[in-house]
């Protein structure tokens, strides 16, 4: 088993950021396509991070948007409690989620900006909310999928099953 120690009380690894973005009449989901070196791969998964003593977890993620995407976020709509596991059978590492909106047509979002660490390799994706899941099975060809984007991805599309 692999150790991550938390850095705030609630137990907290990290958070992830479902972000939706509009623009021009368009739905967008946004995403990230990051070089994972432990799996030597690129992955495609929420933007998100680490969340540090003193900040929640919406801070938390609201900061990762804005750093790994350049996008600031307008609204955040829901967030998690609790400890969400990530692999509970070979981690301990704890997350939880956000869901934030993006007005992609507001000033600040013009010319979105990332904020990288110096070790982080990672591009924005935006993805069609209407393709969410063709698209997803088209670039599992090439990158790696994050689990919580693809059961995000099925469990959006079952809506209309």
């Amino acid at each position: 088993m692999n150790t991550i120690t938390a850095k705030n009380p609630e137990r907290i690894n990290g958070v992830y950021v479902i972000a939706r973005l509009r623009s021009e009449g368009e739905t967008y989901f946004v995403f990230n396509k990051q070089y994972r070196i432990p799996t030597g791969s690129w992955t495609l998964e929420f933007p998100g991070g680490v969340q540090e003593m003193g900040e929640s977890s919406t801070e938390a993620g609201l900061r990762e948007l804005k750093e790994e995407t350049g996008y600031a976020a307008a609204a955040v709509l829901l967030s998690s409690s609790g400890r969400q596991t990530t692999m509970p059978s070979r981690l301990n590492d704890t997350a939880r989620h956000v869901v934030a909106e993006i007005d992609g047509d507001a000033a600040i979002n013009s010319f979105p900006k990332q904020h990288l660490d110096d070790a982080e390799m990672s591009k924005v994706v935006l993805i069609k909310e209407s393709q969410l899941l063709s698209t997803i099975q088209s670039l599992e060809k090439e990158l790696d999928i994050a689990s919580n984007v693809y059961t995000f991805a099925i469990g959006y599309t079952m809506r209309n099953l």
